[in-house]
């Protein structure tokens, strides 16, 4: 063959390949579609952009959100600071959705403006949205912070006329989690979209088939806001936190890179670095105090015009019964396999399932259900622990795939309907991500059918649903776990598995004297039904009394079926001041009113709002029936009237990539195609070259 033929044949392959590759490209990325929030926002489904009379877009006016926790061995005191600005010709309400810890009790808010400082009030829950839209229609600037969950809020923010930028600050009180031998702090900066489970025309939920008191009232969907990929965010978190009077042995975060500080033995400043801003995942810290310094009883009490205010933290030495046998178990590993838990959370639910069946002992039975839009099992009811099964359940686990709703109210009942044996200790063992948008059901459903199960929880994900999956255990009997994007596997479940088959303190009882042995009695402890008590989890209560705490304390329960009591001298306690400890114990009494109020009967129910609503005006919370909202005193003229609403989109949740790596599923999918086209083009590049060179 001519030169000059091989090079333009060699060249129009080339071409026709290129060309090909494109094609397959472009037929690709047009049938497959883009998740949920990917690429451009101005054109994906689900994300809300605001517009004026002219249809001219609106810039969000969310600018950035500074954090900076104060924390101590007994909470966690948190200050957040949310900047809108608006930089259009439009005056704009500004709708921003937000994540706290599970336990967080908001305390305050302010609105800042120039110079002016405006504080919020509390009012019941009508009263504040009547407040607030009065406000917003008088051409006011206002803001409201309302409870859309438990552990999710929006900030309502009117008027913000252009060039304004308006400042809202609100702090909360949060006690100090403490899991195994280190403390745990969580603050979420983001939350996944919620699934709504489907319910009856009338609104009313039916629980389980063999349920007969009342339906739950289902909870109204959440507004999802508009979910935006790393490329697009223009929101970032600047967050720092002083760690003082814990005798610390070790700080370190799971999820970001931090920068830590020592200021002396017992304080230490850390900040969030630059680099790793994005409010895409929970930011997680670890402080692991020295174990030789860490004391039996923990005690803070304040004083108050009601009375005494106090948190009461125990550490019975459960590790004494470490290494009996334990009683054999009928575990139930129920797995969500929906839409939400693709990629890294389903590979983790994997390899967490695995690692736990590998550590279950020979007089061990098991079963997994899988739940996503609807529900399966691997077996009718249970199975006993050989190499045989375990090796059939590995191949089951291979072939678990995500996709779907999650439809986990029927799995859930399914579950706890299974028959319970006399010979061994039923467990359920949930894994999720939690994103479901009704979790009262769900709550209910476990109150009303648990029996003598018990209900531990696994979270998935880079940020799970902390509400649903610490209440369900709480309701459970059990606790809740978190297995983090970048924790190991292996550790997490392997505490787990020790402290399901650590024998638990139950039928826990308290008993108070006085230094000369007399009996006292509290006015209140929360919560009212004292939980169970798990290897290396203390009890922490609240209480309200007329007089401090002074004598003695005894923990009793049955451990291994008989009776033990741990007695404490309050005295050995470490006493400090806490600062809104009275607001911490009016929550815990709010929660307990909480979990009453999904089980009463109809006619009791509006009575128990009512002392939701008593205590939320009392203590200055924000709860489900009451909200915080501030008003600006000046009017702004008005030139036109006009107001453009616009709800302020949330980056979309890290599936365990790095912070700086695309989430986009098609980029990815191309960037993959592309490098698999190249090699075979350079291969007949070469060839090409070769035959040119010869000839």
């Amino acid at each position: 063959m001519p030169i000059h033929s091989s090079l333009v044949y060699g060249y129009r392959h080339r071409i026709a390949i290129v060309k090909l590759a494109f094609i397959l490209l472009f037929l690709w990325s047009a049938a497959t579609p883009s998740p949920a929030g990917a690429g451009d926002h101005r054109d994906s489904a689900g994300v809300l952009t605001g517009y004026d009379e002219e249809r001219n877009e609106r810039i969000l006016p969310l600018k950035e959100t500074n954090v900076h926790l104060e924390i101590t061995g007994n909470a966690v005191h948190a200050r957040v600071r949310q900047t809108f600005f608006n930089d259009s010709v439009a005056r704009l309400e500004a709708l921003y959705n937000f994540p706290l810890p599970d336990e967080a009790t908001v305390t305050d808010m302010f609105m800042q403006i120039g110079e002016r400082r405006i504080r919020g009030v509390v009012q019941e829950k009508e009263t504040a949205r009547q407040t607030y839209e009065q406000a917003k229609r008088s051409g006011r600037r206002a803001s409201l912070i309302e409870h859309q969950r438990q552990n999710l809020f929006e900030t309502r923010v009117a008027n913000l006329q252009p060039g304004d930028e308006i400042t809202i600050t609100f702090t909360y009180l949060t006690p100090l989690p403490r899991v195994d031998d280190r403390y745990e702090l969580v603050f979420p900066t983001v939350f996944g979209a919620r699934y709504h489970m489907g319910h009856t025309d009338d609104g009313m939920v039916e629980l389980h088939p063999l349920s007969e008191p009342p339906p739950v009232q289902a909870q109204a969907p959440l507004v999802q806001p508009g979910r935006v990929s790393e490329a697009e965010n223009n929101h970032f978190v600047t967050l720092t936190a002083n760690v003082a009077g814990i005798p610390v042995a070790d700080i370190q975060s799971p999820s970001h890179e931090i920068f830590i500080d020592h200021h002396g033995e017992r304080h230490f400043a850390v900040e969030l670095s630059p680099v790793d801003n994005l409010p895409n995942r929970d930011f997680v810290l670890f402080i692991e105090p020295y174990l030789d310094e860490e004391p039996q009883l923990s005690l803070v009490q304040s004083h108050q015009a009601d009375g005494v205010h106090g948190m009461l933290t125990l550490y019975p030495p459960l590790e004494d019964v470490i290494g009996t046998d334990p009683t054999p178990k009928d575990i139930v590993f129920l797995v969500d396999t929906s839409g939400s838990m693709g990629g890294l959370p389903m590979q983790q639910a994997k390899d967490g399932l695995k690692a736990c069946l590998a550590m279950l002992h020979d007089r061990d039975r098991f079963n997994i259900v899988r739940f996503s839009s609807d529900f399966s099992s691997y077996t009718q009811t249970y199975e006993s622990v050989s190499s045989e099964n375990l090796s059939r359940a590995h191949a089951y686990i291979d072939n678990l795939a995500s996709g779907g709703g999650t439809e986990m109210q029927q799995a859930l009942a399914h579950v706890l309907d299974l028959p319970e044996s006399p010979e061994h200790l039923k467990m359920v063992v949930l894994l999720t991500d939690g994103d479901v948008g009704n979790e009262n059901r769900l709550l209910a459903l476990v109150q009303r059918t648990l029996g003598n199960a018990r209900l531990f929880s696994f979270g998935i994900g880079s940020a799970p649903n902390e509400h649903l999956l610490k209440r369900i255990s709480e309701q459970g009997q059990g606790v809740a776990n978190f297995l983090r994007n970048n924790e190991d596997i292996g550790q997490v479940v392997s505490n787990f598995i020790e402290t399901i088959n650590t024998p638990v303190l139950t039928d826990v009882t308290l008993d108070f004297s006085d230094r000369a042995g007399n009996p006292q009695s509290i006015r209140r402890i929360y919560p009212s039904r004292i939980p169970d008590l798990f290897l290396g989890r203390p009890l922490r209560l609240l209480f309200q009394n007329d007089q401090p705490i002074t004598g003695y304390v005894g923990v009793g329960g049955y451990l291994n079926g008989r009776w033990v009591q741990y007695d404490f001298a309050v005295d050995q306690g470490r006493k400090t001041h806490l600062p809104g400890l009275e607001k911490l114990v009016g929550s815990a009494q709010i929660k307990d009113l909480t979990a009453d109020h999904l089980t009463a009967p109809y006619d009791q129910k509006a009575g128990i709002r009512d002392q939701i609503v008593a205590l939320g005006l009392k203590y200055q919370l924000v709860t489900p029936y009451t909200s915080r909202v501030a008003v600006e005193e000046r009017l702004q003229k008005m030139p036109d009237g006009s107001l453009t609403t616009v709800r302020v989109p949330i980056m979309r949740r890290a599936n365990g990539l790095a912070a700086t790596a695309t989430n986009d599923f098609n980029l990815l999918l191309a960037a993959a195609l592309l490098l698999a086209l190249a090699a075979p083009l350079y291969v007949l590049q070469h060839t090409f070259g070769r035959k040119e060179t010869t000839a």
